[in-house]
């Protein structure tokens, strides 16, 4: 992750590098918007991948906790109501006594 906002902040600069030299009268306006929008669609680029980066990164730490939670389950250290928060994002109640469970995993109970 750290490479991809070394990555990120460099290419800042070199915009803002870009910006200064269109202003002075090094480069001309066609070069400036040109390199401009090349700074932006790989600052674009690299943000999309980092942002999924952090997500993966967040779901498996999720995925610890939750790992750990059942673990302390199975050991008879935990509560259930542990359990429950380890397992289940949200219930659903519906008229008629039907329940739909959304499960923190996915496909968490199929085949139960």
């Amino acid at each position: 992750m750290a490479d991809y906002e070394k990555q990120i902040n460099q290419l800042s600069e070199q915009c803002r590098q870009c910006h200064e030299r269109f202003l002075t009268g090094g480069i001309g306006h066609d070069k400036f918007q040109s390199q401009k929008a090349d700074y932006i669609a790989q600052t674009d680029r690299l943000n999309k991948q980092l942002a999924l980066l952090k997500q993966t990164e967040r779901g498996k730490e999720a995925d610890k906790k939750a790992t750990a939670a059942v673990k302390g389950a199975l050991s008879g250290t935990a509560v259930p109501r542990d359990i429950v928060n380890a397992l289940i994002k949200k219930v659903v109640a519906f008229p008629g006594k039907r329940f739909e469970t959304h499960w923190k995993f996915a496909n968490f109970a199929e085949g139960l």
